[in-house]
């Protein structure tokens, strides 16, 4: 399959090719053209064409690899969030809120609104 590959990129001609500092680039719509036959006599020379298909393996490759980025669906559910008081309180908090312009802001902003509690 690779082979037939090889052959039909080295048969193209050479204007849809650039050159660059001398070497010859193709373009990247070469090499994700689907190799053709001539005339395809029956269904299994089209599956040929199908398998050879560097689109085709592309996608193949970028689906396995998305498979074992994330594994499992769902794998991580249920335990991403761990309360600790003790981080909320310092970081939520009141004391930690009028701390900063920008905390003691938010303490203003919740007691014009009207609400019963203002910080953690």
């Amino acid at each position: 399959m690779l082979k037939m590959f090889n052959q039909r990129m080295a048969s193209n001609s050479a204007s849809g090719m650039y050159r660059a500092n001398g070497n010859m680039l193709r373009t990247l719509g070469q090499f994700i053209q689907r190799p053709h036959l001539a005339n395809p006599t029956n269904i299994q020379s089209q599956a040929l064409v199908q398998e050879v298909s560097p689109l085709s393996f592309i996608n193949n490759l970028v689906g396995s690899f998305t498979q074992r980025r994330w594994g499992t669906r769902g794998g991580n559910r249920g335990n991403t969030y761990q309360p600790s008081t003790l981080k909320r309180k310092r970081r939520l908090g009141f004391l930690a809120r009028m701390r900063s312009l920008s905390g003691r802001k938010v303490i203003r902003r919740r007691q014009l609104k009207g609400r019963w509690y203002l910080s953690h």
